[in-house]
């Protein structure tokens, strides 16, 4: 399926992996988003799981061409 059907399947498989290997700094490589406009769009439910990914690590994006403030 395409965009915006993949971001909680990602976002599943990127919190097992998190509980699995509990990183201290987990580092973004970029294009994280599809367009600008997607990081604006994020579902309540995804930026909440985002958010608790975060919690209690450093967390670095990497801004990729697709990403807000790349245009």
């Amino acid at each position: 399926m395409l965009p915006p059907y993949e971001t909680e399947d990602t976002l599943d498989r990127l919190w097992r992996d998190v509980e699995e290997t509990r990183p201290e700094i987990i580092v973004a490589l970029g294009d994280s988003f599809d367009d600008p406009a997607a990081a604006k769009a994020i579902s309540g439910p995804a930026a909440g799981k985002l958010a608790a990914m975060a919690r209690g690590r450093r967390w670095i994006w990497i801004e990729g061409n697709h990403d807000p403030g790349r245009v």
